[in-house]
């Protein structure tokens, strides 16, 4: 799976960065009015929409809004939209990029492709 902006380019980490800002903005947003209206059911109902959030908006969109705004597109290596599995696979592994201080999302700064470690993952 490629991360790119352009057919040729690859999103840079400062680009992806942002693009995680925005969308963990609306996610916390989404968290504070599903809390106070639905207390700590709205935890589990704020988990389970981050999960349809990120899988839902990179299957049918190729990026999720903050992607979207800052210009990046989620395709897989061939270049076509990314099937289900890859985005579940990808949201997955984005957990596994964060458990060793964060060293999965920062390999994109010397990454020739800029690839994180949940997107070769999802290939």
């Amino acid at each position: 799976m490629s991360v790119i902006y352009s057919p040729q380019q690859f999103a840079g980490f400062w680009r992806r960065y942002l693009a995680l800002l925005i969308d963990s903005n609306l996610e916390f947003i989404a968290l504070l009015v599903l809390s106070l209206n639905f207390g700590q059911s709205g935890i589990l109902l704020w988990m389970a929409m981050v999960l349809a959030y990120d899988i839902g908006f990179h299957h049918k969109f190729g990026a999720t809004i903050g992607q979207q705004i800052v210009k990046i597109r989620i395709v897989s290596i061939d270049g076509e939209r990314l099937t289900l599995w890859q985005c579940l696979g990808r949201f997955i592994a984005r957990f596994f990029s964060a458990l060793p201080l964060q060293y999965g999302f920062l390999r994109s700064l010397w990454d020739n492709q800029r690839q994180t470690w949940h997107d070769e993952f999802a290939g």
